[in-house]
């Protein structure tokens, strides 16, 4: 805003007398823009975070009570809007003069747009509904305690000096989320739509997901798979080579037997398993650390991670994803080399491989699901996200029993979801992306292998998409698991090589592989 100011006066310089008046009275309109944008990051830094540095939250509400302290009421917005995008257009026009192809307008289009939000979350739904910013929370974050100028990557920098080379003050982070997602498709549903369709492999349990959504759908349909049986093998495997329990629970997953054990277990099955074989670790810093553990030389000299290499070329995601096509034409060059048995591909869960790409055929005949890829509950959406839902949960318990609140929603037959139940679902629901990477095709196969004790629990198989929980089978003992898996894999490559030009001839493999895309996008899946 000081820039715009600052360009502002070098215009009255050279404007008419009537241009000048009418600028001067825009700049002083900037000036205390300025006052009130400064007067409202006092607002929020005046905050007392104390010891813990988790942030403060508060009810969806709490914006407008923050912003009137700055003499910022709601029938002031459209004016705070147009100013904003006033200076946006002076600084454009700066630049553009200046001849700069890029555009210094800062953040204020995002300001701008965080301001219209809170204006349209003053509406309701409908007369029985209340404000739409009941399904919002304020989330205030204090200044990281590391990065440049003493201060982390995570917080929000502003100008804090004049001239050229300016100096930057790290301050709070004010945040505005909505955490129903019902607001926006009941939003969309007001204007008149006829119908709404919602596909995906992974919407499963439907009941809780149409609850979140706040639409109750009158048509649901949960599809078996187009593959055959024979075309697919699932297992779950407990413990590894050693007989050490397999569970990557944050309890467990650092302890070197455990490490060791999983490592020895994934050597295996790339000895076993042909040409691609995609291996998902809950996160980053699990992946990250197995594998400097794997890489680590033991007392005889040799390490797991040679073992793991020694069929399979490897590689891994990284982290930055401007780099990750490198890494997914890696995998595919050395898929392709006829000096091994193929390549491996270490990835998590959520990430751009588990999610987004297409592993058909050769490129992955088998996926391994190392762990359960849980949020961090310390992580303020999560909590946050949780805590709305358990509300949510109360409001549709009091309407069953007739007392006030959603009592519309509670007889509409949506399903109320709990905080907990939507934290296990969202790990699920990863599980499930990771495992779709497999089987692309009707005439595609392939083996899931699920690397973690907990995934014998009810609610856990429950959770699997709906095509795949025949398949399941519960091994207690590594070898009895591996022995299964070896005959599937010959009898798999047997049957491909039984047919012409692999599973089918060129061109049909061509037409049906993309029909059979198709067919997992809409129906294959819970």
């Amino acid at each position: 805003v000081q820039s715009a100011v600052e360009y502002g006066l070098q215009k009255t310089a050279t404007s008419v007398e009537g241009v000048h008046e009418d600028l001067a009275t825009t700049i002083e309109s900037w000036r205390v823009l300025k006052t009130v944008l400064l007067n409202l990051e006092k607002a929020i830094a005046s905050h007392d975070f104390g010891s813990s540095g988790d942030g403060l939250t508060f009810d969806g509400d709490y914006i407008f009570k923050l912003f009137a302290k700055v003499e910022v009421t709601s029938d002031k917005f459209d004016m705070v809007i147009e100013q904003l995008q006033l200076v946006v257009e002076a600084l454009a026009e700066r630049d553009e003069e200046n001849g700069s192809s890029r555009r210094s307008t800062y953040n204020i289009p995002a300001l701008v747009d965080a301001i219209k939000i809170m204006q349209r979350s003053l509406g309701s739904l409908s007369d029985r509904d209340p404000p739409m910013f009941t399904g919002y929370r304020v989330h205030i974050s204090p200044k990281p305690k590391d990065g440049p100028g003493g201060g982390g990557a995570g917080g929000k920098f502003r100008p804090g000096g004049g001239g050229e080379k300016q100096s930057f003050k790290l301050m709070p982070t004010l945040s505005y989320w909505c955490f129903l997602p019902g607001i926006a498709m009941r939003e969309l549903a007001n204007l008149g739509v006829e119908s709404i369709i919602v596909t995906s492999g992974t919407l499963s349990p439907l009941d809780s997901f149409s609850h979140e959504l706040q639409l109750p759908f009158q048509v649901s349909i949960e599809n078996p798979h187009v593959i055959d049986p024979s075309q697919v093998w699932l297992g779950i495997l407990p413990v590894g080579p050693s007989n050490v329990k397999l569970n990557s629970s944050y309890r467990t997953r650092n302890l070197t037997e455990y490490k060791n054990d999983l490592g020895n277990a994934i050597a295996n099955f790339s000895r076993v398993i042909p040409d691609g074989l995609l291996v998902f670790f809950p996160s980053f810093v699990v992946m990250n650390t197995c594998i400097q553990a794997w890489q680590t030389p033991r007392a005889n000299g040799s390490s797991i991670w040679e073992h793991i290499t020694k069929h399979k070329q490897p590689v891994i995601e990284p982290r930055e994803s401007k780099i990750f096509a490198n890494a997914s034409e890696d995998f595919k060059a050395k898929l392709e080399d006829p000096s091994f048995n193929g390549a491996i591909f270490f990835g998590v869960c959520r990430g751009k491989a588990s999610e987004g790409l297409d592993f058909s055929d050769k490129a992955g005949r088998g996926v391994i699901v190392t762990g359960i890829p849980y949020a961090m509950r310390v992580d303020p959406k999560v909590k946050i996200k949780m805590s709305v839902l358990d509300d949510e949960c109360r409001r549709v318990e009091t309407g069953r029993r007739g007392k006030q609140g959603s009592a519309a929603k509670a007889s509409s037959g949506l399903v109320a979801l709990s905080g907990d139940q939507w934290y296990r679902q969202q790990a699920s629901r990863a599980v499930n992306q990771a495992i779709g990477r497999v089987i692309r095709h009707r005439h595609d196969y392939g083996a899931i292998i699920l690397c973690d004790e907990r995934f014998q629990d009810r609610g856990a198989l429950n959770d699997l998409s709906k095509w795949l929980r025949p398949h399941v089978n519960c091994f207690q003992t590594f070898g009895s698991g591996l022995r299964s898996l070896t005959a599937f894999c010959r009898d798999s490559g047997m049957k491909q090589k039984q047919q012409p030009g692999g599973m089918q001839g060129k061109q049909e493999q061509k037409e049906n592989q993309e029909v059979g895309v198709q067919l997992q996008d809409r129906v294959g899946g819970g």
